[in-house]
């Protein structure tokens, strides 16, 4: 019974024991909370707030909006200065239209447009040039028409099947110029420049060209282009194109460009 009698007492003295430890448990957790969590959060304050004053330090000498220009091609920091570069020594509309077409035709290739945040086309006329440099018919007469309308000209996109095309407001007509496709096409007279409405009701113009513009649909079937005219939608489509982005670049603390 002794021995029975001594567990019990030994069973009682560990209760006892446990139930100090907790309640000393209890208490510490207590008095952390109170006091030391307290303290704990201040140097949690003062650790963001030296981050915050540190990353504005760093910030500070960091150079932001850094341009580069050059005279081997225009200066693409933003379609304005885009514009201004390509069509400095254009005068007429039909002069800044040309050279408009021909910056595009070196700077765009036809290829699956570039989809970017909510499954949306670019048509950032900025992002296609400085960032992506392909897209498709779409992307390509979007963006022209950003950058005809930068210039002072009006623009809209016209559909047909499997294809979309700009056309520009010159010379008090509406004149097709495929940036996309590397051509345009002239009426009878070898000079005016046909519309979409024009094409449409003569679309053999493509197959009847005596001296056609310099490049002249060189991957494509002029009789497969008359094709496509000839089911041109009456209705016009104006597509709607982005124009925010600009090439804004950064240096970083000690770096330079030269």
């Amino acid at each position: 019974m002794r021995p029975a009698r001594a567990t019990t007492g030994g069973m009682a003295r560990r209760t006892k024991s446990s139930e100090r430890r907790a309640d000393g448990i209890a208490k510490h957790h207590s008095v952390f909370s109170r006091g030391a969590g307290f303290g704990y959060t201040l140097v949690l304050m003062m650790r963001a707030l030296f981050l915050c004053v540190t990353g504005a330090a760093l910030l500070s000498a960091e150079q932001n909006g850094i341009t580069l220009a050059g005279s081997a091609q225009p200066h693409c920091w933003d379609t304005d200065a885009i514009v201004a570069a390509v069509t400095r020594s254009a005068a007429p509309d039909r002069e800044k239209a040309l050279a408009l077409h021909a910056f595009g035709m070196a700077h765009f290739i036809h290829f699956d447009g570039p989809i970017e945040e909510r499954g949306e086309y670019v048509t950032d006329p900025v992002k296609l040039v400085g960032v992506y440099g392909y897209g498709l018919c779409m992307n390509i007469s979007s963006a022209m028409c950003a950058l005809y309308n930068a210039a002072g000209l009006k623009c809209r996109v016209r559909t047909m099947p499997l294809h979309s095309v700009p056309e520009v407001w010159f010379e008090g007509k509406w004149n097709y110029i495929d940036t996309d496709m590397f051509g345009y096409v002239f009426l009878p007279d070898g000079e005016t420049i046909a519309s979409v409405d024009e094409l449409a009701k003569d679309a053999d113009l493509f197959v009847k060209q005596k001296n056609p513009p310099e490049p002249f649909y060189p991957f494509d079937e002029k009789k497969d282009m008359a094709d496509v005219f000839r089911h041109v939608r009456a209705r016009k489509d104006h597509h709607t194109y982005a124009d925010a982005h600009m090439m804004n670049l950064r240096l970083r603390t000690g770096e330079t460009a030269t």
